[in-house]
């Protein structure tokens, strides 16, 4: 299992052991941080007579670990991607949407989306890979993949990138033009060392959000100017900041164009809880808060025309064509692939350890 911090350590404890968390009428939900807003938590649980009970994961790996360890027994409902999505619902570990016919408001949500997500969830929310970057500390928009993998003077040590199988090397492969899926070991071994080569000037690994927000990193917070980032995390990196010191731009080359699904746990003893849930978070009003409280765009055409005409213009949140049109769809990987990619990811984290 990938390592946790200690606040995700302590979480995870009290998730599953005690501190008043896991009660009959709560809905324990694994998602990202600030994925959800306060004030949707709340009407539902106004509405429902129910709470909420979210644990964060930060990267795709510490998810997919929890999701079948023994500690996540008490989760009812996760963010997954679209190929957790569809690998762990045909190993029966997500409840099939058709099973509950009840959920009347998924007929708002883009046919396209739903595809996405198939069987085993249902479309959340969705947006690109980009750089998030500190406007005060930086003069120009970054427009290139190069602008992390071949730092100048101005952002070098000011630099993070993600630690993930896919993510880790989408910048050295949309870089070099390549399929960010690709299983070519000479392509792989050129993104690697593309990305090691960058690795002087990265300040972490770490995901930005967790960063500013962990202790442990508390007096290097200031030194991150630029992030590898998801659409969206600018939101939550000006929350932190307390100003309107983050942006967000997605570089030409392109990028990966993802989408976020809610899925079922069918261990879960809130599997109707569960469901009401989705129904409630998929009413267009509700929706449309949501997605504009937390500044990325909605699966949920419904709520789309609800939006701000200032947010659903923003190209940041909603990418426009072009941009789509250079984006890419990160699909399932062979085992092999996944292997030669964890190898480098992991190779590439005692490197940057080391320096």
């Amino acid at each position: 299992m990938p390592p946790y911090n200690l606040r995700h350590i302590l979480s995870l404890a009290c998730f599953c052991l005690g501190c008043g968390f896991c009660h009959a009428d709560t809905l324990h939900i694994l998602t990202w941080e600030d994925y959800l807003s306060e004030k949707t938590v709340n009407a539902w649980e106004q509405h429902s007579g129910h709470s909420i009970k979210q644990l964060y994961f930060d990267n795709d790996e510490s998810r997919d670990s929890l999701l079948i360890a023994p500690q996540g027994q008490q989760i009812d409902l996760a963010i997954v991607d679209e190929n957790v999505s569809n690998l762990f619902g045909e190993n029966s570990a997500f409840v099939a949407v058709k099973d509950y016919p009840e959920l009347d408001m998924l007929r708002h949500i883009d046919p396209q989306w739903s595809e996405r997500c198939g069987a085993y969830s249902t479309p959340y929310l969705w947006g690109t890979l980009g750089l998030a970057w500190r406007t005060d500390k930086l003069e120009r928009k970054p427009t290139s993949w190069d602008s992390v993998l071949r730092a100048d003077a101005d952002t070098s040590g000011h630099i993070s990138l993600l630690k993930d199988a896919v993510d880790s090397f989408a910048p050295a492969l949309l870089s070099l033009s390549e399929d960010i899926n690709t299983g070519n070991r000479d392509l792989l071994r050129s993104a690697f060392e593309l990305t090691r080569k960058a690795l002087p000037s990265v300040l972490t690994f770490e995901y930005p959000i967790s960063f500013l927000k962990s202790e442990q990193s508390k007096e290097s917070a200031d030194k991150l100017w630029l992030a590898m980032a998801y659409s969206g995390d600018q939101h939550v990196l000006n929350k932190i900041a307390g100003a309107q010191l983050w942006a967000y731009s997605v570089p030409d080359e392109g990028s990966i164009l993802w989408i976020d699904c809610f899925a079922v746990l069918s261990r879960s003893r809130q599997k109707a809880l569960a469901f009401d849930f989705l129904n409630f978070i998929n009413r267009p009003q509700i929706n449309a808060e949501n997605s504009e409280a937390i500044g990325s765009p909605t699966s949920n055409l419904r709520a789309q025309a609800l939006q701000s005409a200032s947010f659903r213009n923003d190209s940041a949140i909603y990418p426009p064509p072009e941009i789509i049109q250079r984006s890419q769809l990160a699909k399932p990987l062979s085992h092999e692939n996944m292997q030669i990619r964890s190898r480098m990811a992991s190779a590439l984290l005692k490197i940057h350890s080391a320096q």
